[in-house]
């Protein structure tokens, strides 16, 4: 699906319904693909919205969550 330029919902929807899992769990699948965890790093410390949903998620997750802040930055542990 990344080299077909999906975006991020689609690809979290469509994982959820072939393998029937959550959304958690589709977003883990998701992030161990190198090139969604380098496009989501991206997005989180480029775009407004995905650094604001970035935060949010640190905030409710805490250091037991998929995203870290370092330096300045956003990534995806």
């Amino acid at each position: 699906m990344f080299g077909l330029h999906s975006d991020w919902p689609q690809i979290i929807k469509e994982l959820r319904t072939v393998h029937g899992i959550g959304l958690t769990e589709a977003i883990e699948v998701a992030f161990s693909h190198a090139g969604w965890r380098r496009w989501c790093n991206q997005h989180m410390n480029l775009s407004a919205e995905c650094r604001k949903e970035a935060a949010r998620h640190l905030r409710i997750h805490g250091v037991e969550g998929l995203i870290v802040y370092e330096n300045g930055l956003f990534r995806v542990r």
